[in-house]
């Protein structure tokens, strides 16, 4: 097995797209040509022959095995990588840490992608499931109690600003040293008849006036709808989120990596895609000189070879049972005559029906090598588009959407999508 190594793979492309040489015809290569479109190739130039081909034994088709199994690795180009990326996004998706998992639990969440939103801006993503009624809001400001970020009452979390979540963590300290108290009290008072007794708070919370606040079940958070600013400040006055930052980096960075597989893979495509253009011998050997660029491994043919090998290939085809036949109808076709009678066939010179031959057995291999290009590119582009409905799908409610696209790494998974587009579009004009 032949493999292509990454960095001759780019340094190849980077030549290939650069290059400003156009192949020169020469006399010599001009008799392995053809002189039709490749959307008129098939059925102009390979369709008549297809049962001569099957049959005749031809020895250009050996020079294609090397570069056709390294279209084959073409196609897998970058899916090892692409492969982990999509891994690391599975496995980042699951691994939230047991206190984050916990507040998702308390709203209504059902895919990955409305992980990922949260993940990216967890106030907005809150802020915005609070919008779901009473049940969700609830969820939040219990599991904020619980998580230690605060004990907050409803009328408390529908005004939500820096002095109402510095008041609410005052509260919250001052009933952690009633507590403390508590417990002294209980822990040396007991058995013993003091002198005087240990003045204690209140158990009930209560607020600056000095009101009872109601035991958090008995709390109504109906009609309350949560700012992502609020959000944002009661999470950062608690210490933030645990691994929130962490995800958000790696994110990125996945995203990074897989925009650079892409523009790495849209090179590579334009590349196969000039094989669409090959007409003549000389631009043959060009196309093959770039792909042992990319491998060196693949074993460069020379153009003796392969002018060596259709020679043989004419010979071969020229010599099966009505070739001869078909080239003159071919020459006589080209020149307006779609019906021509024995006498116009006979006066086609053999010199007419060879060069007609010639045209077909470099066509052959031609129609081979495009067909190939054509596969590899419609492979390199499928796995990266796969990849990309996996990081960033179609079905993503608005809102979460909307968090995406405002983040970084929207941004740069959406550069990766306009690159796949243009690649989607080379893809097609190369299978035409």
């Amino acid at each position: 097995m032949q493999y292509v190594r990454e960095n001759e793979l780019r340094e190849a492309i980077r030549q290939a797209i650069s290059s400003e040489n156009k192949p020169t015809l020469t006399e010599q290569t001009q008799s392995f040509r053809i002189n039709i479109s490749s959307q008129q190739f098939w059925d102009a130039l390979i369709q008549p022959w297809i049962d001569v081909l099957k049959i005749a034994k031809l020895e250009a088709q050996k020079t294609l095995a090397n570069l056709l199994t390294l279209f084959r690795l073409m196609t897998s180009f970058n899916r090892q990588k692409i492969q982990n990326i999509k891994d690391k996004h599975a496995t980042r998706m699951r691994g939230l840490n047991q206190e984050t998992q916990s507040l998702l639990d308390a709203m209504p969440i059902s895919t990955d992608m409305a992980v990922l939103g949260f993940l990216l801006n967890p106030a907005q993503y809150v802020s915005m499931k609070s919008r779901g009624g009473k049940d969700v809001v609830h969820g939040v400001a219990e599991w904020f109690k619980g998580a230690g970020f605060g004990d907050y009452t409803a009328g408390e979390l529908g005004s939500l600003d820096r002095e109402v979540i510095a008041r609410v963590r005052k509260r919250e300290e001052s009933g952690l040293i009633v507590k403390a108290l508590r417990g002294l009290n209980s822990l040396f008072m007991a058995g013993y008849d003091p002198v005087g007794e240990v003045l204690l708070e209140q158990d009930e919370l209560a607020d600056e006036e000095g009101e009872a606040i109601p035991p958090f079940e008995e709390r109504d958070f109906g009609g309350v709808e949560l700012t992502a600013d609020g959000v944002s400040q009661i999470l950062d006055a608690g210490g933030g989120l645990p691994g929130i930052k962490e995800a958000q980096e790696g994110m990125l960075e996945d995203a990074n990596e897989f925009l650079d597989a892409v523009k790495s893979a849209s090179k590579l495509v334009e590349l196969l895609g000039s094989i669409a253009e090959v007409q003549d011998l000389d631009q043959y050997m060009s196309v093959l000189d770039q792909i042992s660029k990319v491998s060196p491994e693949a074993g460069a043919t020379s153009k003796s070879q392969v002018e060596q090998a259709l020679n043989a290939d004419v010979k071969s085809i020229a010599s099966t049972e009505g070739a001869e036949e078909e080239a003159a109808k071919m020459v006589l076709k080209r020149q307006g005559n779609s019906d021509p009678t024995e006498e116009e066939l006979a006066e086609v010179t053999q010199e007419q029906k060879e060069a007609e031959i010639r045209s077909i057995a470099f066509g052959n291999i031609l129609g081979q090598l495009r067909a190939s290009a054509s596969e590899a590119s419609q492979g390199i582009y499928d796995t990266h588009k796969d990849a990309y409905d996996t990081l960033y799908p179609e079905d993503v409610e608005p809102g979460v959407k909307e968090i995406i696209d405002n983040s970084k790494y929207g941004q740069t998974i959406e550069k990766a999508g306009d690159l796949l587009d243009a690649m989607k579009a080379s893809v097609s004009a190369l299978g035409a």
